[in-house]
């Protein structure tokens, strides 16, 4: 299977009391392009894709400019019924928003977009028991990059005033757990679950 996927936006700010670059009007033009192929059989389901993000901000002079290719791949594996081993990785990026940038009081024009790499692989199984019951568990585990990472905190001059900021290189690691069963007969649903999350 093939799939590509196109969309544009605008977006316009109108402002005098901004911390913008310049006052009057300012315009973001957005482009995202995406493409994808999957591959199918009865046990393996795999998929690559390839993501283009582009910001282009004007206005009174100001002229920048953001450009990502963001490419991934995922595979999921039934080593048996009821039983898959999954697996992704992929470039994610963040552009900030306008309020991250310009918002009154509380915008950073510094601010650069976060490019994130993300990695995971983990287990689901899945079973019923009779015709009334179903279990379900999933096992993750994930490490990821993240470059110029986007974090609020508190400004130096106001305490108060909480402001976006890059923090460098991130390394991030953890797993997640999940177990749930649920119960069905006739027009009555019930379940339970529980859910366990790390990271690091």
């Amino acid at each position: 299977d093939v799939a590509v996927s196109a969309s544009g936006k605008w977006n316009g700010l109108a402002s005098s009391n901004y911390s913008m670059p310049s006052e009057g009007l300012l315009n973001r033009f957005g482009l995202t392009v995406a493409g994808s192929a999957s591959f199918h059989t009865e046990i393996i389901r795999a998929k690559a894709s390839l993501e283009y993000l582009g910001a282009y901000d004007r206005g009174n002079g100001l002229r920048k400019d953001r450009h990502f290719f963001c490419p991934g791949a995922s595979i999921r594996v039934t080593a048996f019924k009821g039983f898959d081993i999954v697996a992704f990785g992929k470039r994610s990026c963040l552009i900030p928003t306008f309020n991250d940038l310009y918002y009154a009081g509380s915008g950073n024009c510094s601010l650069k977009p976060e490019d994130a790499w993300l990695t995971d692989i983990g287990l689901e199984w899945h079973t019923s028991l009779g015709r009334c019951w179903s279990i379900n568990a999933k096992g993750d585990a994930f490490f990821n990059w993240l470059t110029d990472k986007i974090t609020w905190a508190p400004s130096p001059e106001n305490s108060y005033l909480w402001l976006p900021y890059n923090i460098g290189k991130v390394r991030s690691a953890g797993a997640d757990i999940s177990v749930s069963a649920t119960y069905t007969s006739g027009d009555w649903k019930t379940g339970a679950s529980a859910r366990y999350s790390f990271q690091d």
